[in-house]
């Protein structure tokens, strides 16, 4: 009968020694540089790395936890006594293995799944919008969002005197997706950096909303933008302006917005939807129900990507596509003089644009030369964050988060060239001041 319990003993210190030595083994072997072997797209982010090094970490403390109860157990006589019995083993036989397989897969999958959110609501114009008042994570930081659903300090419509205010219209590269707190953002970094060299104070309004182009803008402008009465319109130009909204029923897709797929209705469901092993295990389910249906999987692969815009200009769709964005970017301008609002243009480069900068900047003469037609000023980052690349010896991984999303020295690089901009074109001046 001892030597029973002994064996019940030692298999339970067996088990969790196992399970200790599995997390060190997975803490060692995950990391970037393997990883990045499994990636579709590499290379892998900066906040994905981040991410892994989290996981990384907590796989060493699971292990080196486990590996220290097993020998606490020896040492704490009642413990002891405790683990000797038949059933503490059998639990901890049955338990233990599937605990361990289950945490390993959600937390290694954990670093490339889209946590769902509810910062989004549908809208019956804008196909979605900011949710009032929201308070939740997006991607990989907490979002606030306002009364009256924008990003940043709420403003009331009507203006103080000797105030300036900025409108911001764009994707989620205004918003400023990824980063900490929106003061990290562009358009607040560039309020504070005019603020120094003027006699009045500036007001920031970032009506950024991930996913948004030129038809999603030019509505809010015209219907909320233009009541905060705005002395200066920055449009953001991202190049996926052009291709994204295809996927939009809209525009003939089959889609409601990436956005709306990424958001939890239902509080009940929010716990069962931030697993990751849910997400991928959706994912498979999709692929696999897609992959059955090879005309559907055919028209996907002829969806447009930005990388076409790039390649191969000169085709058809391409050029449609290009047609239908400026159409779009021309109602925003057009409204503007209407309500003779001075209106600013800033088009922003894709990260594999810095490989060869004149090979790829063909997207970024189409819009700047439909501007500067319009008489709009514009900007075109691409070969201008390139220079600063050079003179910094800094590379695009430095400004970038990703393929087109500013890291906090970006969104700081990129305050100071906007501001400079509007300083040098005389975009606000003293004579506009109410």
């Amino acid at each position: 009968m001892n030597n029973r319990k002994k064996y019940e003993t030692n298999m339970s210190r067996v088990l969790l020694l196992g399970a200790g030595f599995i997390f060190l083994l997975a803490a060692l072997l995950y990391n970037e540089f393997l990883l990045v072997l499994f990636v579709s797209n590499p290379p892998i982010s900066s906040i994905t790395v981040a991410k892994i090094r989290w996981v990384q970490a907590l796989f060493f403390i699971s292990g080196f936890s486990l590996i220290s109860i097993s020998y606490i157990f020896k040492k704490i006589l009642w413990i002891e006594s405790f683990m000797k019995k038949e059933l503490v083993t059998h639990i901890l036989l049955a338990i233990l293995p599937v605990f361990t397989l289950l945490f390993f897969l959600e937390f290694s999958l954990k670093p490339f799944a889209m946590i769902p959110t509810t910062i989004f609501v549908k809208d019956a114009q804008l196909g979605w919008k900011l949710k009032p008042n929201a308070d939740d994570l997006w991607g990989d930081a907490r979002v606030k969002i306002n009364s009256k659903g924008l990003i940043g300090p709420e403003l009331d419509y009507a203006k103080r005197p000797n105030v300036k205010r900025i409108l911001y219209l764009g994707d989620s590269v205004t918003f400023g997706y990824g980063l900490k707190s929106y003061k990290q953002s562009f358009p607040y970094l560039m309020e504070g950096m005019m603020e120094n060299e003027v006699e009045y104070e500036i007001e920031t309004i970032n009506a950024g909303v991930d996913g948004y182009s030129q038809w999603q803008e030019y509505i809010f402008f015209s219907t909320e933008g233009i009541k905060y009465a705005p002395d200066l319109v920055v449009v953001s130009f991202i190049l996926n302006d052009v291709t994204e909204k295809f996927g939009l029923t809209i525009f003939g897709g089959k889609g409601e917005g990436f956005q709306l797929s990424q958001t939890i209705s239902k509080k009940a469901d929010n716990l069962f939807r931030r697993s990751s092993i849910v997400y991928f295990a959706k994912k498979v389910n999709a692929r696999i129900r897609f992959g059955s249906n090879i005309q559907e999987g055919a028209k996907q692969e002829e969806a447009l990507k930005v990388m076409d815009l790039v390649r191969h200009s000169n085709r058809q769709d391409v050029q449609k596509a290009w047609d239908i964005t400026l159409q779009e970017l021309g109602k925003i301008f057009n409204y503007a003089k209407a309500k003779d609002i001075p209106v600013m243009l800033v088009v922003f480069p894709y990260t594999f644009q810095f490989d060869d900068v004149k090979a790829s900047s063909t997207p970024q003469k189409i819009v700047s030369k439909y501007a500067f037609d319009n008489k709009v000023p514009v900007i075109d980052l691409l070969p201008v964050l390139s220079k600063k690349m050079d003179e910094q010896g800094r590379k695009p991984r430095d400004y970038f988060i990703d393929k087109d999303h500013l890291s906090p020295l970006g969104n700081e690089i990129v305050a100071e060239i906007l501001a400079d901009f509007i300083k040098q074109n005389k975009l606000l001046t003293n004579e506009h001041v109410n």
